[in-house]
Order: structure tokens, then C-alpha cells, then sequence
């Protein structure tokens, strides 16, 4: 059976349902939800292509055993708001041998558009039944989708389809009983912007926090009405992605907070938490944010487990469709992040143990999928967590390494280098390599050792003559 609708029936009914399904949105309301019900004798808008509606929501038409599949295509979708990202969350039933898809494009005026971005379709549904100030939840026990961004806040129109399959030697159908378009504007800073807490420097010979940038700064919301921080010391820490696509590409504090401030608002407004759930989030270009509040050992809502934890989440997709690449100034303030935490909570970096959260023992540094039923935080960040261990044993255990890239007409075999270092939390017996590679071929041209048996207040002039 196949439904269509006229592309101009289409729009009125999407737009009209937007609005009644928001309800009457607030001056100046940064997340409004557009809720779709798919069951039979509810008004929808759209096409279906091997799909019908029954009681439960919408099924495929082909009945009996054998491959099936259907497809929904939403038309136009009017947004009630402006928006800088917007997230599908669903309720569907599948079961064993049957697959949901969903994909999403959007525009700033209904006529150019986007391409149809693939939604990430984790195993994580919204866990909060109410929300902190004791509303209920209409999202609660929904599959939660991929955020699609519009950094620039002029996002105003959504496209998208749900596909839904089933193997050959399946009698059962999926079901998809609704979806709602999650749409926010993070444009502007919140009215209730967070105050600034004074910084608190590190103990005399700890490893040293790396720049972070703070909640005041990025624009964060202050702790949702009805909510308190809970605390526990940190034993563990915890890799993630934050499984969206165009924040890896952000540049720069204020492109990049865009994205936090959607994730936090995502976290709140939707998951029913009391604040953005990482405690820490690093973009592609090696800036930190610092993501809850409450400071440290505060207890944050990122793997179902949290307590004992603390999360850094990488901003972007490492794992298919998208495969993003984790950059070396990513993993490098990540492994500050970590390194600074194991020295101050005395964490090895390589071991193994009770993550109280988890009730078992875990990596001390250790991914999201080792706890949870997921993706996260990646192929491509995951198959490089040994990596980041060693990195951080590294830091901690004082080793370091310099890397000089010099250009042919910089140097000439026989010159002198002459450098200066300046190093501190180091062992004394710790040891430095500096590495001269060329430019064009980013060989090593000459390797060194640097005894670093020198006063805590820096180390002298080197000399070594480069040989080519």
C-alpha cells in the first residue's frame, strides 16, 4: 500500500502540526520539541512507500515471511524556532532481524537544502521519567538520534526519512510509534548566564591542569531547578565521542561552544538531566571545555554507571559512516586531562580497578563501550585508547619529547643548534629526546639525549652540532 501526499499538502500539515504539537512557544524558548504520532487515525504528513499504519504505529505493508522493507518520508518540516541543532529521538519496537534507519537534511528557507545526514542510532534510550523539578518526561524511554547542527542559528526547515526492514526468515514486523524533532537555538547566551568561579591553582608539584575553557566562558545554563551535584573521588576516567558531525570541523572558543551549549541544552531539555552529562569535552583543534558544573569529583551522567568516573568526550564521529580522524591536538589535551587526574588522584594510567559505579573491575582508562551496549567513543578512538595510556605514563613518569622540524635552507650540516628548555614536575631522573627531522621528508635527521640532572627552576643552554 503507498500513501502520498502533494508536496504542497505536505508542508501545511507538517507546519500546522508543529505548532499545535509545540504548543505556544516562549519568547525567547531556546529548545521547543515537534512530536509525530504514527498511529492509525492520528494526522500525518508525509509519504509512505511499504508501510501502513495500525493501532501500534507504522508497520510494513508485506505480511508473512520473506524480506520487507518500507520507507517514511516527512516532507517539510517548518521548525517553530530558529535553530542551531535539532535531535530526533523515537519510540519504535524492534524486534530480532528488523532495523530501523533514519536520515536527516536541513534548510535555512525550505529550498536549498543540505544532504541527508545518516542519524546515529545508539542502544541508550532517555532514562528519566521526570525531569528534576518533578515535571514529567514526554520523551522518556525514547531512542536517542545523533544532534544535526546549524551553527550559524539559521537552521528553519527539516527533511527526513525513516527506513524500516526486516530479514527474510522474520514474521515479525517493526513498529515505529513516534518521533519527535527536538529543535534548539543556542544562538545567544542564556539569559541566566552561569557565573564565573575563581581558579583554584595546582598543588606544589602536581602535574598541572591544562587550560580549560570555563562554563562562564562558553555560555553554560546553570544547574537545572530542583537538582544538586553529588560527589565522589575520581578513580577512573572515562573516553567518549559525542557522536556528532559538524562540530569536528568547529574552530576557535566561540564557533566551537555553539556545540556545547546544544549539547548541554540536549542533556537537559530532552535526557531529563540536571546538566550537561561530560565532564569534559576536547575539539578537534585541542580545546578543552570544562562541561558540568560543581568542580571536581563531581559525579556527571555519561555511561549509566558515572560514579568514581570523569568524562572526556571528543567532539565528533569516529566510527562509520563518518570515520573522523582523532587529531593529535585532541588526543594531546585529552592525555593532559588524564595525566593531570592521575597525578591528582594517583590513577595508573595501565591498570585495572573497582570502578564503583560499575560494581566490577575496568581499565582505569577505559571507553565507553566497555560498560555499555555501544558505539562510543568509536572505532577510531577506541583501537587508540593504549595509546593515550601510554601517552599519560609517559607524562607522569617524566618522560618527554621534543620534535624540530626544520626547513633545507634553515640549517647546513656542520651548523650549530642552539636551544633552550625549560621543564617541570620531572623526576630527576627523568630523560628528554629531541628528534630533527627534515621538512620535506619528516625523517629524523638526528637524535639526541638530554641528561636533565638541572635545578627545578629550568634546565641550560644545549649545544649539539646536526649532521646530515
Amino acid at each position: 500500500m503507498r500513501q502520498t501526499f502533494g508536496r504542497k499538502q505536505a508542508f501545511v500539515a507538517a507546519f500546522s502540526c508543529a505548532l499545535v504539537l509545540a504548543g505556544a512557544v516562549a519568547a525567547g524558548a531556546r529548545t521547543v520539541d515537534v512530536r509525530t504520532e504514527f498511529k492509525a487515525g492520528e494526522a500525518i504528513a508525509g509519504e509512505l512507500d511499504g508501510l501502513v499504519r495500525d493501532q501500534a504505529g507504522l508497520v510494513l505493508s508485506a505480511l508473512g515471511a520473506g524480506p520487507a522493507s518500507g520507507s517514511f518520508d516527512s516532507g517539510v518540516v517548518a521548525a517553530p524556532i530558529d535553530f542551531t541543532a535539532v535531535a530526533p529521538h523515537w519510540q519504535a519496537d524492534l524486534p530480532a532481524g528488523t532495523r530501523l534507519t533514519v536520515e536527516m537534511r536541513t534548510s535555512p528557507d525550505g529550498l536549498a537544502w543540505g544532504p541527508y545526514h545518516p542519524v546515529r542510532v545508539d542502544t541508550h534510550s532517555i532514562p528519566n521519567e521526570f525531569f528534576p523539578d518533578g515535571r514529567p518526561n514526554p520523551s522518556f524511554g525514547d531512542t536517542v538520534g545523533g544532534m544535526i547542527h546549524r551553527s550559524r542559528g539559521d537552521g528553519r526547515f527539516v527533511s527526513y526519512r525513516v527506513i524500516l526492514e526486516r530479514d527474510g526468515e522474520v514474521l515479525s514486523s517493526p513498529v515505529l510509534r513516534h518521533m519527535t524533532l527536538t529543535f534548539i537555538d543556542t544562538s545567544q547566551l542564556p539569559a541566566n548566564l552561569e557565573a564565573p568561579r575563581p581558579l583554584v591553582g595546582d598543588p606544589v608539584g602536581m602535574y598541572p591542569k591544562p587550560p580549560v575553557t570555563s562554563r562562564s566562558d562558553w555560555g553554560a545554563r546553570p544547574i537545572a531547578p530542583g537538582c544538586s551535584y553529588s560527589y565522589a573521588s575520581v578513580t577512573h576516567i572515562a573516553i567518549h565521542h559525542t557522536a556528532g558531525v559538524a562540530e569536528y570541523s568547529c574552530s576557535g572558543v566561540d564557533d566551537c561552544a555553539v556545540y556545547v551549549r546544544n549539547i548541554q541544552d540536549l542533556h537537559m531539555d530532552t535526557n531529563g538531566w540536571c546538566d550537561i552529562g561530560y565532564h569534559y569535552l576536547s575539539s578537534s583543534g585541542g580545546i578543552l571545555f570544562e562541561g558540568r558544573g560543581g568542580g571536581d569529583d563531581v559525579i556527571g551522567a555519561h555511561d549509566s554507571h558515572n560514579t568514581g568516573s570523569m568524562a572526556i568526550s571528543q567532539m565528533g564521529f569516529y566510527h562509520d559512516p563518518h570515520n573522523h580522524t582523532w587529531t593529535d591536538a585532541q588526543r594531546d589535551a585529552s592525555c593532559e586531562l588524564a595525566a593531570w587526574k592521575a597525578d591528582d588522584k594517583g590513577i595508573d594510567p595501565q591498570g585495572n580497578s573497582f570502578y564503583s559505579g560499575y560494581g566490577a573491575d575496568m581499565d582505569n582508562i577505559y571507553g565507553h563501550r566497555q560498560v555499555k551496549s555501544t558505539e562510543c567513543p568509536g572505532d577510531l578512538v577506541f583501537d587508540r585508547l593504549q595509546e593515550l595510556r601510554d601517552l599519560v605514563e609517559e607524562k607522569l613518569d617524566g618522560g618527554c619529547e621534543f620534535n624540530m622540524r626544520l626547513d633545507d635552507d634553515e640549517l647546513r650540516g656542520g651548523d650549530t643548534m642552539v636551544w633552550r628548555v625549560r621543564l617541570e614536575h620531572l623526576k630527576p631522573e627523568s630523560f628528554c629526546m629531541l628528534s630533527i627531522r627534515d621538512s620535506d621528508r619528516y625523517q629524523p635527521l638526528s637524535s639526541h639525549l638530554i641528561d636533565l640532572d638541572a635545578p627545578q627552576d629550568g634546565w641550560p643552554v644545549s649545544r649539539t652540532a646536526l649532521e646530515r
